[in-house]
């Protein structure tokens, strides 16, 4: 009995760890100030994903699926763009594009609704030279999760 009961707290101790360690732990900051966009949103695109962080869930699906959507005075919005050519993969702040972004995808949604999870491999930091966050430091590091809304319109 105490054998069984030693190898069921393993069990759940590796079980507790693997559901820790998969938890989204991305963080990004404006000028040092870290901002909340708890709102993930992922669209497939050409060779790859968009994952749309937002402050808000205000957002239609057929919204989110617009590549060209604009943001509204008071939203925030950092998009991960993943794709198979690494100098491509990117952080996108407003309509600002620093590329070559290195990042890694867990797993490749399956259907609408699916979770995915990309990760930064390395700390990005930059400055945009245009929109909202003109000349001010994004810096983003982590793992980064999203629902699946389909494919980009």
């Amino acid at each position: 009995m105490k054998k069984i009961s030693s190898m069921i707290f393993v069990i759940l101790c590796v079980l507790t760890a693997c559901t820790v360690a998969s938890k989204p732990s991305g963080s990004i900051t404006v000028d040092g100030k870290k901002i909340d966009l708890p709102y993930g949103y992922c669209i497939k695109h050409n060779d790859g994903y968009r994952l749309i962080l937002l402050n808000h869930n205000q957002i239609s699906e057929k919204e989110i699926r617009n590549i060209f959507r604009e943001t509204t005075d008071n939203e925030q919005s950092i998009t991960l763009l993943y794709n198979s050519d690494p100098m491509v993969s990117s952080v996108i702040a407003d309509n600002y594009r620093q590329f070559g972004v290195r990042m890694k995808i867990d797993d490749e949604p399956k259907k609408i609704g699916d979770t995915i999870i990309i990760t930064l491999t390395d700390n990005v930091s930059f400055k945009p030279a245009t929109g909202k966050f003109k000349d001010k430091e994004i810096t983003a590091s982590g793992t980064f999760s999203a629902i699946y809304s389909g494919e980009s319109e």
